[in-house]
């Protein structure tokens, strides 16, 4: 008899529970929704395969839960230096600033924290200094030229608030061949210029949503 009023009770209870559940408000503890809603989002890091750092900045419009498209601009450098026997040696530095426009999706994994994937393509605007030294001629110029970028990111976001966020992400970049117009007092002349391709780096930054 005992055993059958606890069996009740304990029945009665998980009746009650269940319907208490039914009424409960569960979307606190569901990600927000930013849909209709713009960001910015900044990021910085270094490419591995270069040892050089990077910017990306990306002013975005958030079109539902998942979807969202920018406006993208980042900043790279590069520098190397070369020697062909003892009479030939060359140093580069360029600097490039992409503009673009991509697209990213986000995955919520936990109410403060999504994973997302993005893409990105535009052009490259380079800017090249170079110290050219062959047998008793001596260059030391600049030069500019332009390329393709295209790119591919992904990554983590953490919710501080409604505004602001953390970020982290992998990041693949690829920058086509491009000419550099050289020009000085005494010289004009291009040169075909073989990027690193394939760049790889990591980043963190912050977004914030308006």
């Amino acid at each position: 008899m005992k055993k059958n009023s606890i069996i009740s009770l304990s029945a009665v209870a998980l009746l009650a529970a269940s319907a208490q559940a039914k009424d409960l408000d569960h979307s606190a503890y569901l990600p927000a929704d930013d849909a209709g809603r713009s960001y910015v989002t900044v990021t910085g890091g270094s490419m591995l395969d270069i040892e050089e750092p990077y910017i990306v900045a990306n002013f975005g419009y958030q079109i539902d839960e998942i979807s969202s498209f920018s406006l993208q601009a980042f900043y790279l450098k590069d520098s190397f230096y070369k020697v062909e026997y003892a009479h030939f040696e060359d140093f580069y530095e360029e600097q490039y600033l992409g503009l673009g426009a991509g697209y990213r999706a986000s995955f919520s994994v936990t109410e403060r924290a999504s994973l997302y994937l993005g893409a990105s393509a535009g052009i490259v605007f380079i800017s090249s200094d170079l110290n050219w030294k062959d047998y008793d001629t001596y260059i030391n110029t600049k030069g500019d030229g332009t390329s393709f970028y295209a790119d591919a990111v992904a990554g983590i976001e953490y919710k501080l608030t409604d505004h602001l966020s953390l970020n982290a992400a992998a990041r693949f970049i690829y920058i086509n061949d491009y000419n550099v117009k050289y020009r000085d007092s005494e010289y004009e002349f291009k040169i075909e210029h073989y990027t690193a391709g394939d760049l790889f780096g990591l980043e963190a930054g912050l977004t914030y949503r308006f």
